[in-house]
């Protein structure tokens, strides 16, 4: 295989790789607005009332709980996020992956992550609690803490 030939299959490779990428970063915002959209749970046209009829306690339904609803929806993303860029920091200290793909990666994945900075100071917290690394929790340890 010639060189031209080589360099023409890694271009072909990366344009590849590029798109599936973008495609699962897609998806995963496409998500995590779909979570944010719905977040709230069913609600009939009455204030007050929800869809299957039960009266809201204005002790349980604050902004705060919906707030903290909605970032518990969250944690199971976002410590995929974490793994996958804890495995891609390994790959590069480890050379055995193309840089430039993987910084390109890490830099979707931290745009990704600071749109929840509530999830993700509540995974870090607990890892630090539990003092295990962020890799190994469970999306059971994380609501086990809040």
């Amino acid at each position: 295989m010639t060189l031209r030939q080589e360099l023409e299959v890694r271009t072909e490779m990366l344009a590849i790789r590029e798109s599936q990428i973008r495609s699962r970063l897609d998806a995963s915002e496409r998500q995590i607005q779909l979570t944010h959209q719905h977040g709230k749970g069913p609600q009939s046209g009455r204030r007050g009332r929800r869809a299957d009829s039960t009266v809201r306690s204005r002790d349980t339904d604050t902004p705060t709980r919906r707030q903290e609803e909605t970032t518990l929806q969250l944690i199971p993303e976002t410590l995929r996020l974490l793994r996958r860029q804890a495995e891609i920091r390994d790959a590069l200290r480890h050379s055995s992956a193309n840089r430039v793909l993987g910084e390109r990666d890490l830099f979707l994945i931290r745009r990704l992550l600071a749109r929840h900075p509530a999830a993700v100071q509540a995974i870090t917290l607990t890892a630090s609690e539990l003092h295990r690394p962020v890799e190994s929790l469970q999306t059971s340890d994380v609501e086990q803490r809040r």
